[in-house]
């Protein structure tokens, strides 16, 4: 299943006592495209890439595209909380890009934080080769 990532659900304003999901942006400041994994597969646009030489190009999610990004949760004692699922996919947020994505206000309650991560790529010949994951957390 593919998505365009065309944003809509995160131009709703709501008031806050209303809101069940609060929306984040992650940005990639780092000169090489980062790949993030999701929980579903993204149609990057045709002028969205990467080029890291002539001709050798890496597509990726063009700005402000709204994702599905994948997470764990951790209560406050960094114990595991039950939430996720079993299906998965991958996105690569191209060098200067912003991804928007959404965690439900009530996963952030009780001092619990979501984390993800992330994937730089390593090496400009091998554009499938990513290094180590680098996990963010995020809390109330």
């Amino acid at each position: 299943m593919f998505s365009s990532g065309e944003p809509n659900k995160s131009k709703v304003k709501k008031a806050a006592a209303e809101a069940t999901a609060i929306w984040l942006r992650l940005h990639n400041d780092a000169p090489l495209p980062l790949r993030v994994t999701t929980l579903s597969n993204y149609q990057g646009g045709s002028h969205c890439y990467h080029e890291f030489a002539p001709g050798v190009r890496l597509a990726g999610l063009c700005d402000d595209r709204e994702i599905s990004l994948l997470f764990d949760v951790q209560d406050r004692h960094r114990k595991p909380v039950r939430y996720g699922f079993d299906v998965y996919g991958h996105a690569i947020v191209l060098p200067n890009k912003s991804v928007l994505f959404a965690v439900p206000r009530a996963l952030l309650q009780n001092g619990n934080t979501v984390r993800f991560g992330f994937q730089k790529e390593t090496t400009a010949n091998k554009i499938a080769d990513y290094g180590t994951e680098i996990k963010l957390r995020v809390r109330e």
